[in-house]
C-alpha cells in the first residue's frame, strides 16, 4: 500500500485507536492485576472459540456482555479493519473508482466494516460520507459503532437500528423501514453466524436477496465477507455461482470473465484472499498488533478473508481484466483463476487472493 496518507486520515486513525484504548484496550494492556489478565485471556479465548469452529456453542447477545464486547474491540476490530479498506486499494489499482457516500451496515458490530469503508474514503481524500446507517441487536456495539465512526467523519449523519437479524419477524419490519439505492450494503462476518452447508446457504441466500429487494438501487454494490475458513467460503463461492445466474454483476473478486466458479468444478480448495499484515502500516495497526501477538503468542502476518462483491441489478461489467491468485500449486508453478477455469503459471511472489494484470500472469 502506497504511503499517502494525510493529515486528516492520520488523525482519524488516531482518534479511533484512543477510542479503543478507553473502551477496552487498557484493561488487556495495562492491567495489573494477574488475575485480571488470566480473565482477559480466558474471554478472549472463549470469543476466538465462538467465532470459529464453536459457533452453535456460542452465547446469545454475546456483544452485549461487556467483558466479549471489550474481548471484541481488543482482538476483531484491529484484526478486520483492514479488509474493506483492502477491497477498495484493489478497485483504484484496477481504475476501477467507486463513489460510496452512502451505505447500510447490516449485523455492524462495533462498526469494523464501516469505519474500513471510512478510512478508504479519507486515504483516497474523498469527500465524507454522507449519510450510514449502523444496524445490530446490541445496543453497547451500537453506542460504540455511532461514537467511532462520527470521530473519523464528524459531518456525517449516522443512524442506529437495532434489529436482531435471527428474529425473521423484527428484521422483515425494520429493513424495509430504510429508503432504497444506498451506495453500498455491507454485509460483514454476519452470514457465518447462520452456519454452513446446503441449508444454512439457503438461509443465506434469501438473506440477501431480501436486502437486495429492500435496499438496492441499480449502482448499489454488496461487499459480503466471511472469515477464510473452508466451509464458509466455500458457501460464498456457491453463492456467486446463484448470483450469476440471477443476473448480478460479480465485481471482486472475481475476473471479468467470471463463469461457474472453477475452484468449486475442479475443486481446487477454497478462495480467500490473504494480503500482508505488514501492508498496511498507514493505518497505524502496529501497536495493536504487537499487543495481540504478546497476548496470544501468535504472529499476524498474513490473517485472511473471503469476500464478494456484486451489484443485484446486473448493470456494472468490469472495464480491466486480470486474474487472481488462488493457490501455490508446487514450488515452481501458481495456480490463478481467470474466470472460467484455473490455469498454471511460473510461481512468483504472489500472495494468496492478490489480483494480478493477466499479461503479467501469463511470464
Amino acid at each position: 500500500m502506497a504511503d499517502k496518507a494525510t493529515p486528516n486520515f492520520q488523525e482519524a486513525t488516531k482518534n479511533l485507536f484512543r477510542l479503543l484504548d478507553e473502551n477496552g484496550g487498557r484493561d488487556f494492556l495495562h492491567s495489573r492485576s494477574p488475575t485480571q489478565n488470566r480473565r482477559n485471556q480466558k474471554n478472549l479465548e472463549q470469543l476466538r472459540s465462538w467465532l470459529s469452529d464453536d459457533r452453535g456453542k456460542r452465547r446469545k447477545g454475546y456483544m452485549n456482555a461487556e467483558a466479549f464486547f471489550k474481548a471484541y474491540l481488543f482482538y476483531y476490530l484491529p484484526l478486520h479493519l483492514t479488509e474493506v479498506f483492502w477491497i477498495n486499494e484493489q478497485f483504484q489499482k484496477r481504475m476501477e473508482n467507486f463513489s460510496t457516500r452512502t451505505w447500510v451496515d447490516i449485523g455492524c458490530g462495533p462498526g469494523t466494516a464501516s469505519l474500513s469503508m471510512a478510512l478508504s474514503i479519507k486515504y483516497a481524500k474523498k469527500k465524507d460520507p454522507k449519510e450510514v446507517v449502523l444496524m445490530d441487536q446490541s445496543k453497547r456495539a451500537l453506542a460504540f459503532a455511532k461514537e467511532a465512526l462520527q470521530s473519523i467523519c464528524p459531518n456525517t449523519k449516522i443512524t442506529t437500528v437495532k434489529v436482531d437479524l435471527r428474529n425473521v419477524v423484527e428484521a422483515r419490519r425494520e429493513i424495509p423501514k430504510l429508503k432504497q439505492g444506498w451506495d453500498a450494503v455491507l454485509v460483514s462476518h454476519v452470514l457465518n453466524e447462520f452456519g454452513s452447508g446446503p441449508r444454512s446457504r439457503s438461509v443465506k441466500e434469501d438473506m440477501l436477496e431480501f436486502f437486495s429487494r429492500s435496499l438496492a438501487g441499480d449502482r448499489t454494490k454488496f461487499y459480503v465477507i466471511e472469515p477464510p475458513l473452508k466451509s464458509q467460503s466455500i458457501d460464498l463461492m456457491q453463492i456467486g455461482d446463484k448470483l450469476l445466474e440471477e443476473g448480478a454483476s460479480i465485481i471482486a473478486p472475481c475476473p471479468q470473465s467470471r463463469e461457474k466458479c472453477p475452484m468449486l468444478k475442479d475443486r481446487k480448495g477454497w478462495c480467500y484472499a490473504q494480503p500482508d499484515r505488514n501492508d498496511f502500516r498507514a493505518l497505524g495497526l502496529g501497536q495493536q498488533d504487537k499487543a495481540i501477538e504478546k497476548g496470544l503468542r501468535i504472529q499476524l502476518t498474513n490473517p485472511g478473508f473471503s469476500y464478494l462483491v456484486y451489484l443485484p441489478s446486473g448493470m456494472m461489467k468490469l472495464e480491466s481484466p486480470h486474474r487472481i491468485s488462488v493457490a501455490n500449486d508446487q514450488a515452481q508453478t501458481g495456480l490463478f483463476c481467470d474466470g472460467g477455469k484455473i490455469v498454471k503459471r511460473p510461481r512468483k511472489e504472489y500472495f494468496r487472493g492478490q489480483w494480478v494484470d493477466a499479461k503479467k500472469a501469463e511470464t
